[in-house]
């Protein structure tokens, strides 16, 4: 079990496998450990670079480090290396020197290897004209909000300090406020404006006339537009003229045609799922031994006035007890995030998303809560919304795009690289399907820090038929509109109904002494809740659900902390007609205060239903919960 329990966290960490990212990445950049003298200049200089911004005053500290006779060999490479690095983001060609002596003078330091590494960088960028990766707003969206401040351009390379091309005319070309500006690493040029509501607009980046837009060394960007239109003052999308919007076409696909190393531009188009669309997919290990389900379900919504898809998705690896449920507010259009939550074993974690922070709130397991701000440049996606993201991408074979994430559960933003490997043909519980197949890699820095393969239906839909993810691999199963009513769980001799928005999973294997073991999951996972009919071998006396209740108190009690019946709660009755008893338990779990709520039934085999619930919570949900429990009906 230990081994399962080891391969289910890493798919537990986040919603769709993508939570080994959380993992890999969540830890901030290697940081020389602080010492004496030299070591704690290190950490100085570090802060400069990463947290006040201040590259020469970094580059100044590291040099002194570097110098410094009492400086170790591996201090002296750290800081020659991340004085490259400052030299890098200010454009200087004088990297390429700082990184070779690295390489030359401290070959055997951890410091080298990642020296390597970026002058192979270098040498790749060498070969191919920078481009466009991505813009807010994205190109060809019609329903910006009118109160947008700022339009910005993401670029593979860095740019030349105080030289840009934003280009355009009349009309169609916004009201600016102040001069443009770069982030740090001039990668990303921002153009602070005043929009109208209702307007179309065309934000050229250079132009065959104007190329200011370019790298150190003089090499122009290559053209890109940024074509969109902002919602009606009531609201409502502004349809783009349709000239316009081949012209621009014609301009974004050619910039990217000239260099087949360069990532497409970020393009989303149209959702190619229905109101209310869900996907079930089996999880399974790579021997296929099933392991758990997912489920995600698409419904639009309205946030804060804005028309939003909210992507929810519950997922149970009951091998290991774990669950998880996930939701992204993302706007309808630029499917930009609104709102994040996660809600798993270690916590609860909210993210907040406006163009330049992402405030995350996070409750964890024990109950304690704390606030961090992440600032963000350029767009930045939900790390939940990205199986969605991808299937709004216009996937062809040789397409590759590259787009950033933010990991709620480890507070980061990282790379997320996209390449569409060719067309395959997949067999899956749900049918055969003709497939892009797709390479999604993860970067931590400029390391990958994973790489797992995703297959999405070639067809108007873009399902997502398999997910392999080395240590496990996710399947479709079904995939239809879900209507928002009654369900009724079912076998041949056994049958409950959960609430309006509940979902219920049949293991494929029965936890141990269990003939049947049914996962129930409440909204947003409020509660833990699980359905159960076994043959145990009854002592002598155990005849009414109420002995066998009690027999199991004493076990319950050395399990959970604290573990006390009301004794109040006990109640007998009829349900189904099967004779049954149920009560209600308190217990402490991590420093929460927790109520536990049993029911058991006798019969030709023992049924009880158990839910797990935040004391707070319980009286809230016990209607539902009383509902599903007098729905059974069974022998």
């Amino acid at each position: 079990m230990q081994a399962i329990r080891a391969v289910v966290w890493t798919l537990m960490v986040g919603a769709a496998a993508l939570a080994v990212t959380q993992q890999a990445v969540a830890a901030p950049e290697a940081k020389p450990v602080p010492g004496a003298g030299t070591g704690a200049s290190l950490e100085k200089g570090y802060y400069q670079e990463k947290t006040a911004g201040d590259l020469d005053a970094a580059i100044a500290i590291y040099q002194q480090v570097a110098a410094d006779p009492e400086s170790s060999k591996a201090e002296a490479a750290e800081a020659t290396y991340r004085v490259g690095l400052c030299q890098l983001k200010k454009g200087s060609d004088q990297a390429r020197q700082s990184f070779q002596k690295v390489v030359d003078e401290f070959p055997g330091q951890p410091a080298a290897r990642k020296a390597r590494q970026e002058l192979q960088k270098l040498d790749a960028q060498q070969d191919g004209d920078p481009v466009v990766l991505s813009t807010t707003p994205t190109a060809f969206d019609d329903d910006v909000p009118a109160d947008l401040k700022e339009i910005t351009a993401t670029f593979s390379q860095s740019l030349l300090d105080g030289n840009w091309s934003w280009t355009g005319g009349g009309e169609t070309f916004p009201k600016t406020i102040g001069k443009p500006h770069y982030n740090a690493d001039r990668t990303t040029c921002t153009l602070s404006v005043r929009l109208e509501p209702g307007q179309v607009y065309w934000v050229g980046i250079n132009s065959p006339s104007y190329q200011n837009f370019a790298t150190p060394s003089g090499r122009p960007v290559k053209r890109y537009v940024i074509l969109f239109a902002t919602r009606s003052a009531d609201g409502q999308p502004t349809p783009i003229p349709q000239d316009l919007l081949e012209q621009a076409r014609q301009i974004n696909q050619a910039s990217t045609q000239t260099s087949e190393s360069a990532s497409q531009p970020l393009q989303i188009g149209p959702a190619p799922w229905v109101d209310g669309e869900r996907m079930s997919l089996r999880v399974a290990m790579p021997t296929g031994m099933e392991i758990g389900t997912l489920k995600y379900t698409a419904r639009t919504v309205e946030d804060g006035g804005r028309s939003a898809w909210k992507i929810e998705a519950n997922q149970a690896i009951t091998m290991a007890n774990q669950l998880q449920y996930t939701r992204v507010d993302a706007e309808r259009e630029s499917f930009r995030p609104i709102r994040g939550v996660t809600r798993n074993t270690m916590g609860e974690f909210t993210a907040d998303y406006t163009a330049q922070n992402v405030s995350l709130k996070i409750r964890g397991a024990d109950g304690r809560e704390k606030t961090q701000q992440v600032p963000v440049q350029g767009p930045v996606f939900d790390n939940e919304q990205t199986l969605y993201l991808i299937r709004r991408l216009p996937l062809a074979e040789a397409y590759s795009t590259k787009f950033m994430i933010f990991t709620v559960q480890g507070a980061s933003i990282v790379e997320c690289d996209i390449d569409v490997l060719g067309k395959d043909t997949v067999s899956v519980p749900a049918g055969t399907f003709d497939c892009y197949k797709v390479k999604l890699s993860i970067k931590s820095g400029q390391m990958v820090a994973l790489t797992h393969t995703l297959w999405f239906s070639a067809d108007e839909h873009k399902y997502l038929v398999k997910y392999d993810a080395s240590q496990a691999v996710m399947e479709l199963v079904s995939a239809a509109v879900r209507k928002d009513e009654q369900t009724t769980w079912k076998n041949e001799a056994t049958s409950f109904r959960v609430p309006a928005g509940w979902d219920v999973y049949e293991q494929a294997t029965p936890m141990s002494g269990e003939k049947m073991t049914v996962q129930i999951l409440p909204p947003g996972q409020q509660a833990w809740a699980v359905f159960i009919m076994a043959t145990p071998e009854m002592p002598p006396g155990v005849d009414t659900p109420r002995k066998v209740a009690e027999a199991d108190i004493g076990t319950l009690k050395g399990y959970f902390k604290n573990y006390v019946v009301r004794e109040a709660s006990w109640k007998e009755s009829t349900i189904g007609g099967l004779p049954a008893a149920s009560y209600v338990a308190d217990y402490t779990d991590k420093g929460k205060d927790m109520v536990e709520y049993r029911t058991y039934l006798l019969g030709k085999q023992v049924y009880w239903f158990v839910f797990r619930i935040e004391k707070d919570d319980f009286e809230g949900l016990r209607p539902q919960m009383d509902e599903v429990i007098q729905s059974l009906q069974a022998q």
